[in-house]
């Protein structure tokens, strides 16, 4: 039955021309063959041999679902054989796992190579340009210009917003990494207010704590009006409380702007309630594409990509990035900052 429905595959693909499946009908037949061989291997208890040999590796998890949808519209015909069939479609699905990690190899090497630079950048071009757009076009529909937009509506822009707001940063992020941190501050310090720097913050992360049921709360300094980087500041804090929200499911969220002693010296605080952070991980919190516990994988990112970047952002503006955290209790991220009254 596997073979058959392997033959009439490449046929069917042969007909439709080489170019749906990228591969000549010859090749077509000979990939087919080898994954049906590599299935039946599966399905009596083998293990599955290196398949990167080939070529079309890359194609064949399209071969294999074709096969799939081909043996189960086969026993539909037939009603026969029912485990049979299943030991077939568990060994593709094993098969499946095994090319999915081939090809994921590869592509680590690839990353790992002299090309990994502009790939990085080429993948970041190419995330940037559709978020730019779906940012515009949530503004667009926010301000009312496709029409009347109710209260539930603007809820739930608002947090298409966030979230794309998020991804965009995460490819500057990136980009920062890939340039070495070289434009990490692109401005001159000016004269700007701090409130307007916590109000920019709390708008893009109010829907989140509205969607989560969690409290949030914005503090700033008596001086308000500062000589700094307002952009870079934003960006760090942006990260911080972005990352606060995502760990807290119960409790709140608290952006704190302490005048200090000095009154050229701000303390920024960013508090939350959430799961916290295992001893051994906070030393290295602040560094990119480390390895997690495993156990908490769920929980934290493990490429540490925003941490690392606000880490640099605040050690490029004079200051250093601390944290305070205990597992189910909440984390506590501060930094300070020399920035004169304006």
């Amino acid at each position: 039955m596997l073979a058959q429905s392997a033959e009439r595959i490449a046929r069917c693909l042969a007909e439709r021309s080489a170019s749906d499946a990228r591969l000549t009908p010859a090749e077509l037949r000979a990939a087919l063959r080898v994954l049906v061989d590599a299935i039946e291997s599966c399905h009596d208890g083998e293990a599955v041999g290196d398949l990167t040999q080939y070529s079309w590796t890359t194609h064949a998890p399209r071969l294999l679902a074709a096969l799939r949808r081909d043996m189960l519209a086969d026993y539909d015909r037939t009603l026969d054989d029912g485990d049979g069939l299943v030991r077939v479609l568990s060994a593709i699905d094993r098969l499946e796992q095994s090319l999915d990690g081939e090809v994921a190899s590869r592509f680590a090497h690839q990353l790992s190579g002299a090309q990994s630079l502009p790939l990085l950048v080429e993948v970041v071009h190419d995330m940037r340009s559709p978020l730019t757009a779906i940012l515009f076009l949530i503004e667009r529909l926010q301000q009312g210009q496709s029409g009347p937009v109710s209260a539930a509506q603007q809820r739930h822009l608002a947090l298409v917003y966030s979230a794309a707001f998020g991804l965009n940063s995460l490819t500057s992020d990136l980009m920062e990494l890939a340039r070495g941190g070289k434009r990490l501050l692109d401005e001159a310090p000016k004269r700007f207010s701090i409130s307007e720097v916590l109000r920019s913050v709390r708008n893009l992360v109010q829907p989140l704590a509205e969607e989560k049921k969690l409290s949030v709360r914005f503090s700033g300094p008596p001086v308000d009006k500062r000589f700094g980087q307002p952009a870079a500041l934003g960006r760090v804090l942006l990260n911080l409380t972005t990352n606060a929200f995502k760990f807290t499911t119960v409790g709140s969220v608290t952006v704190l702007v302490e005048q200090q002693t000095d009154a050229n010296e701000l303390a920024f605080i960013v508090e939350d309630t959430g799961c916290g952070i295992a001893q051994p991980d906070s030393g290295d919190i602040f560094s990119t594409f480390v390895e997690r516990d495993a156990e908490r994988s769920v929980e934290f990112s493990s490429s540490g990509l925003g941490l690392a970047m606000c880490y640099k952002l605040v050690a490029a503006m004079g200051g250093a990035m601390r944290v305070e955290s205990q597992v189910d209790s909440g984390t506590r991220v501060h930094f300070k900052l020399r920035l004169p009254p304006g």
